[in-house]
């Protein structure tokens, strides 16, 4: 029902406008009535008010300085002029305040029923694309915010080969690079109902609690992204411009919130700061590192997390997971020890945080191949076996036992099987589809020959690589030209191509129109949005 408003200032003609039309059949409600142009402003401040039938020849306020007001202060607003005077400075003034319609008095049932249904109409149809414009507005606002926190999460997992400029202009994150940074990893602690005593579980609240977070950021802080980690589930992870007031505030906000509205004790993980792109996966480490001691309860005046860079590099990282890839377990076994030995000579407490952060590497590992861990293989989930592995042997069968047997799983699953390998590509590029990837990039990824690879994806797939992620592509850009108004730029930045001209030009050659051309036939529907063969 669409808010009508009645100024004049005579009471019989208000009662007799009233009685003219059906207002309820034709969808609209009588919310007010005003005998002059002030009372008439005074009631618009304080109720919403669609169409407004108004005298032009009144006190206090006339009908023409009414107009004018309405125009600068309400321009959503549909005016519909009435008057006894045909007089043409009266048409004059409800044309220049922007007037629906202008009648003469006295007014016909009919006519008015006509001008007013012929409003609503216009209403009508503005209320139908401003839904359109809204939920396209949020769609492209969803997209932006979930690739923005994919290129948060490929930084801090220290994927740094690709255009990681471009991207952070985009997301206007173009500071970020040299500013200081710290990270979050937040959890919620199993918790006992005071009043049954059943045990809560707290995946079955991730989705409440990462709106809560989400909404908490949004109102306390602009300098932080939330993001998710697949590998862990059941985390929610912060990056934020470093400035301890502001994470004091933030950290004790979500603490307040998660235990008022969830009955949840959150468990926060801290990172010290970092600085620059390739820190930051040393960051995020420090933050998974540190949530899984707390979770542990190993840190107490024993163990403490010290002031310092973790005992393990990015570089050294990424050199554990080819070797395992490769299935070179012995070289995979001398890193893992070396890196115990030379914690264990710094001190106890590094020989523990050492521990931890090759479990969260193995344990990646796990989550990337698939393989379940035992809770006995869980090391957070037995606070003082953390501490019984205290000599470098000790640590390295426990960690070499878990590595073992996710080497065994991925041999027994056959996860190196052909089939299996080209499906995983394809969800690969259907998820990232958005940034530069090339087919040598896969076809190490899956440590493969590049020309075999190459033969194998064709094979598999009945098309080529090339075709198969440039078919991904413009069915993105085609949704893209569908549901905004992003210019050409933007399109193609978003689905992967390095430049419009370059975008353009393949989109006319898989469909054989430009993407403006497109893009104007869209009214008139296209036969089909896939590319031709």
């Amino acid at each position: 029902m669409f808010r009508v408003l009645i100024v004049d200032d005579e009471q019989e003609i208000i009662n007799g406008l009233k009685l003219k039309v059906e207002w309820d059949s034709i969808g609209l409600q009588i919310v007010g009535e005003a005998g002059n142009g002030v009372a008439a402003l005074e009631f618009l401040e304080n109720h919403a008010v669609d169409i407004v039938l108004t005298d032009m020849n009144m006190p206090v306020m006339n009908g023409s300085a009414f107009l004018d007001y309405c125009k600068e202060q309400y321009p959503g607003i549909k005016v519909i002029v009435l008057t006894g005077y045909d007089d043409f400075e009266y048409a004059r003034a409800a044309v220049r305040g922007n007037a629906r319609d202008y009648l003469l008095k006295p007014i016909m049932s009919e006519e008015l029923t006509e001008v007013l249904q012929r409003v609503k109409l216009e209403l009508d149809n503005e209320r139908e694309k401003y839904k359109k414009t809204t939920a396209t507005e949020w769609k492209l606002s969803m997209f932006l915010m979930e690739m923005c926190e994919n290129f948060v999460l490929r930084i801090a997992k220290g994927e740094t080969n690709f255009n990681i400029q471009n991207r952070a202009e985009l997301f206007h994150m173009n500071n970020w690079e040299h500013q200081s940074v710290s990270f979050l990893t937040l959890g919620l602690r199993q918790s006992i109902n005071d009043e049954t005593g059943i045990d809560r579980v707290p995946q079955l609240y991730q989705f409440p609690f990462e709106l809560i977070c989400r909404e908490i950021i949004e109102l306390t802080t602009e300098s932080s992204i939330l993001f998710k980690d697949n590998n862990y589930p059941n985390l929610l992870h912060i990056i934020s411009l470093d400035n301890e007031m502001n994470k004091v505030a933030l950290t004790d906000k979500l603490r307040e919130i998660v235990s008022s509205k969830l009955r949840f004790e959150l468990v926060i993980g801290s990172s010290l700061p970092v600085c620059g792109y390739s820190e930051w996966n040393e960051g995020y480490m420090g933050a998974l590192l540190s949530w899984n001691m707390e979770v542990s309860h190993v840190q107490n005046s024993e163990i403490k997390l010290e002031e310092g860079q973790l005992n393990l590099q990015g570089s050294d990282i990424q050199a554990l997971k080819r070797m395992h890839l490769r299935g070179e377990m012995s070289s995979f076994k001398d890193i893992i020890e070396i890196q115990l030995q030379e914690a264990y000579r710094q001190s106890k407490s590094s020989f523990v945080k050492s521990i931890f952060q090759l479990f969260l590497v193995i344990e990646g590992i796990a989550h990337e191949t698939n393989a379940s861990l035992s809770s006995a293989q869980q090391i957070w989930l037995r606070p003082e076996f953390a501490l019984s592995l205290d000599t470098i042997e000790k640590a390295n069968v426990f960690l070499m036992e878990i590595a073992n047997h996710i080497h065994q799983h991925v041999v027994n699953a056959e996860v190196t099987d052909e089939q299996s390998v080209i499906k995983k590509a394809q969800s690969f590029i259907d998820d990232n589809y958005m940034y530069e990837i090339t087919l040598p990039m896969l076809a190490e990824k899956y440590n493969y020959n590049p020309s075999y690879f190459s033969e194998l994806f064709k094979s598999k797939v009945g098309k080529t690589y090339v075709q198969y992620i440039t078919e991904v592509r413009m069915k993105h850009a085609c949704k893209l030209l569908e549901e905004s108004n992003l210019g050409l730029w933007d399109i193609a930045e978003l689905t992967g191509f390095s430049n419009p001209s370059y975008f353009s030009s393949k989109f006319k050659k898989v469909f054989g129109i430009s993407p403006t051309d497109y893009r104007q036939r869209l009214p008139r529907k296209n036969d089909s949005t896939s590319p031709k063969k």
